[in-house]
């Protein structure tokens, strides 16, 4: 592993794992050799990776590899090996919004979902071309706000997007945009208004992660958000209230990870909650208590991006946590609960 602090991970359809760093580039990982690979930026090949640092990688059925960077959008063939790079362009309207690159995720065939620090796009893969969509006071289209942290569709035609300031539905069909946010005067509202992390269940039910107020489950019958928040005088409640990420597996399990917090596990009745917990004196335990990314492989296994522990991988049926880590490993140094996000 090319660097300790994790931002993303992936597992792709040939079983590789995929984990995307902050200045370390993206880092390949063959599962049946043990062999890693390393990609990075390098300024006189400009296609390879288009920065070091990468929050976001997603592979389209289409076969290649979707990497969201600090420096531009990048597309790698995965058969071929060949890498084609997206930027902004100020003077082209149809391009991405910004070269910050924040969340992807698939919009329907030949399309993306690119989030970045300047808004949202839906890209077209096939013609190259962006539609955004960005803060536009007075108008119906507009988000809350252009740094956007998580973006998923929903039912056909719904779009949720998660923003520094708040949780945004788009109506592809009405061409509207609906706001969540905090409200200290109702306490059905969203737990917080800076959100992290989008994940819909099984039952179609959306959890919602935000930074400093908890896991919100969303009724669309009522409007009104259930909280999921840390007690501390409950061992048996969520261990932080910052999310970083959220995924259900096949069981109706979610895995929350949190900033400071460690992974926290909730059973498919959503009580009883188990902690997995860093601990400097234990190899078998989770290497970092600030859980950026979780992925699941054909496995079961859990795949978890940590920051400043490198990367992980939990077996849910043992609760076996095997560690990969950069050669400098910061595993025995005290780390801050709380890192920059980007």
């Amino acid at each position: 592993l090319s660097e300790d602090q994790v931002l993303s991970v992936y597992v792709d359809s040939t079983g590789a794992v995929w984990a995307g760093t902050r200045g370390g580039g993206l880092s390949r990982l063959e599962p049946s050799t043990g062999q890693w690979q390393r990609f990075s930026h390098d300024p006189e090949q400009p296609s390879v990776l288009s920065d070091n640092t990468v929050r976001a990688i997603f592979e389209h059925p289409t076969g290649t590899l979707w990497v969201g960077t600090a420096g531009g959008l990048d597309r790698l063939d995965l058969e071929t090996g060949a890498w084609l790079s997206y930027v902004h362009d100020p003077e082209d309207p149809t391009s991405l919004t910004s070269c910050s690159i924040t969340a992807l995720n698939r919009s329907g065939p030949g399309h993306l979902w690119v989030g970045t620090a300047g808004g949202l796009n839906r890209f077209d893969i096939n013609v190259e071309i962006s539609i955004r969509y960005e803060v536009r006071p007075g108008r119906q289209q507009s988000l809350s706000a252009n740094l956007v942290r998580s973006v998923l569709e929903g039912t056909p035609g719904e779009v949720w997007i998660g923003t520094d300031a708040g949780l945004d539905r788009l109506d592809l069909h009405a061409g509207t945009v609906s706001h969540y946010r905090y409200d200290p005067s109702d306490p059905h509202s969203l737990g917080a208004s800076a959100v992290r992390a989008l994940m819909q269940d099984r039952a179609g039910a959306l959890w919602v992660g935000t930074y400093g107020g908890g896991l919100n489950r969303h009724d669309p019958l009522t409007e009104q958000f259930a909280h999921f928040r840390h007690d501390p005088s409950d061992d048996n409640t969520l261990s932080n209230n910052s999310i970083w990420s959220i995924h259900q597996d096949p069981s109706g399990v979610l895995w929350v990870g949190t900033s400071g917090g460690g992974l926290n596990r909730l059973g498919p009745s959503l009580s009883g909650w188990r902690h997995y917990r860093a601990d400097p004196e234990n190899p078998l335990a989770l290497s970092s208590d600030s859980v950026t990314d979780i992925y699941r492989d054909s496995s079961g296994a859990l795949w978890l991006g940590t920051q400043g522990g490198g990367l992980n991988r939990l077996d849910p049926a043992t609760g076996l946590i095997t560690r990969f880590q950069s050669p400098v490993s910061y595993t025995h140094l005290t780390l801050p609960t709380s890192w920059p996000e980007w």
